[in-house]
C-alpha cells in the first residue's frame, strides 16, 4: 500500500499545469536520489549552503545565488535585502522600517497574490497604473522617492507590466534595485541568467518546484553579489525575518541536482518528446469527428506544452460531461477548461497517463451521444 492509499488520499492526474495546489512538478529520479542520500547523514549546514549556492551561481552565470524555502520566500528576502543592505542593525530592526526605504513600486495589474509575502518586512506597496510605455515611465518616475526600496515585478514568459528595460533604466538612474519574480519562467533554462545578465535586473527569483522539477519547498534567488548576501543576512542562519524559512539538507541537495540537470538538459530532445506526445493525443482523440485541435507551445502559466481540444458550440453539453468525467471519476484528472475547450498539458502530465486522459474524454463523449 502506498502512502497516499494509506492516508486515504486519491492520486491526482495533473493535465492542467504545474501549480502548488496540485503538488507542483514531479521531481526527477536524480533529484530524489540526491535527497535520499543527503537524508542519511549529518553535515555542517553552513558549509552545505555555501557550496550549493556557489555552484548554482556558477551554473546559472550569475554573480551569486541563494537557495530559499520557495519563490514566495525569495520575494520576502529580496525586498528585505533592498531595505537593509548589509546593515546588521537594520536587519535586526525589521519589520520596523525607521531610517530605511520602506516602499516597493509595483504595477497595479502586475501584482500577484504572492506580494502578500513581502509584507512581513514592514514594506508598503506603491502602485502605478499606466497603460502605455510613456504613461508607465511618467508614473514610475513620479513614484520614486527617498522611501523607494525596489521596483518589483512578476514575469510570465519574460513579460511584465512594467517593461523590463524601462524598469532597469529608471532603476539604475535612481540607484534603486529591480527585482523580478520569475517563478514560472523556467524553462527555458536561459531565463536563469536572461533577467540578470541580458536585461540587467538586480535580483531574479525562481521556484524550485515548478519547471526546475526540484523540491517543491525550494526556490532560488540570483543576481547581484551584495544583494544576495543581504538576502542571506535576512535569512534563517542570521536570525533575520527569514528565521522560520528553513531549507533542509535534503532540499539543498535536491535543488542543486535539479539546477544541474536542467542546465545539462537537451531542450530540443525534450521539446521533440512533448510534440510527439501531443501528436499521439491528437491522433487518439481524432476518432471523434467534431473535435478540433490547437497545439500550445511555451505557455505562460506552467502549461508549457499541450493540446487544446475544441468542441463545437452545439456540443456544450458534451463538453460539460467530459469535464465532469475528468474531475469526478477515479483517478481524478485536473484539466484546464474554457467556454468551448479542454486543455491537456503534457509538460505537467506523466507520459504513462496520456492514454488515461484521452480515453476518459472519449468515453464521456460516447456516453453523451448515446443518452
Amino acid at each position: 500500500m502506498g502512502i497516499y492509499e494509506e492516508l486515504g488520499v486519491e492520486r491526482l492526474i495533473n493535465a492542467r499545469c504545474i501549480l502548488g495546489r496540485y503538488g507542483d512538478s514531479i521531481a526527477r529520479e536524480s533529484v530524489l536520489d540526491a535527497m535520499r542520500e543527503a537524508a542519511q547523514s549529518h553535515v555542517y549546514m553552513s558549509e552545505l549552503r555555501e557550496r550549493v549556492n556557489s555552484r548554482i551561481a556558477d551554473l546559472t552565470n550569475n554573480e551569486a545565488a541563494m537557495v530559499c524555502s520557495g519563490a514566495a520566500c525569495g520575494g520576502m528576502l529580496a525586498i528585505a535585502a533592498c531595505m537593509t543592505g548589509l546593515d546588521e542593525k537594520k536587519k535586526d530592526q525589521l519589520p520596523g522600517t525607521n531610517g530605511m526605504p520602506d516602499e516597493v513600486i509595483m504595477h497595479r495589474r502586475g501584482r500577484w497574490s504572492e506580494d502578500v509575502t513581502i509584507r512581513p518586512t514592514g514594506v508598503s506597496i506603491r502602485e502605478i497604473d499606466g497603460n502605455s510605455r510613456q504613461e508607465i515611465e511618467k508614473e514610475l518616475r513620479q513614484a520614486i522617492s527617498s522611501r523607494t526600496a525596489a521596483i518589483f515585478m512578476v514575469s510570465f514568459g519574460r513579460t511584465t507590466r512594467i517593461p523590463l528595460d524601462l524598469a532597469v533604466e529608471v532603476g539604475r538612474r535612481h540607484e534603486i534595485p529591480v527585482v523580478v519574480d520569475a517563478a514560472y519562467d523556467v524553462p527555458p533554462k536561459e531565463n536563469l541568467w536572461y533577467f540578470t545578465q541580458e536585461i540587467g535586473v538586480d535580483l531574479a527569483i525562481f521556484s524550485g518546484g515548478k519547471g526546475l522539477c526540484g523540491p517543491a519547498s525550494t526556490g532560488i534567488v540570483v543576481g547581484r553579489d551584495d544583494l544576495v548576501k543581504a538576502c542571506e543576512l535576512n535569512n534563517r542562519t542570521q536570525n533575520g525575518i527569514g528565521l522560520g524559512c528553513k531549507v533542509g539538507k535534503e532540499e539543498l541537495a535536491g535543488i542543486d541536482v535539479a539546477v544541474r540537470d536542467l542546465i545539462r538538459r537537451d531542450e530540443e530532445r525534450v521539446e521533440k518528446e512533448y510534440r510527439s506526445r501531443i501528436a499521439n493525443l491528437r491522433q487518439q482523440l481524432s476518432i471523434v469527428p467534431f473535435l478540433q485541435f490547437e497545439t500550445i507551445e511555451h505557455g505562460r502559466w506552467g502549461d508549457d506544452f499541450g493540446l487544446r481540444v475544441v468542441f463545437p458550440e452545439d456540443k456544450t453539453d458534451t463538453l460539460i460531461k467530459a469535464i465532469k468525467a475528468c474531475r469526478e471519476q477515479n483517478p481524478r484528472i485536473e484539466i484546464s477548461t474554457g467556454p468551448y475547450y479542454i486543455y491537456i498539458c503534457v509538460s505537467s502530465l506523466k507520459s504513462d497517463d496520456d492514454n488515461v486522459v484521452s480515453s476518459r474524454i472519449i468515453d464521456a463523449i460516447k456516453k453523451s451521444s448515446t443518452n
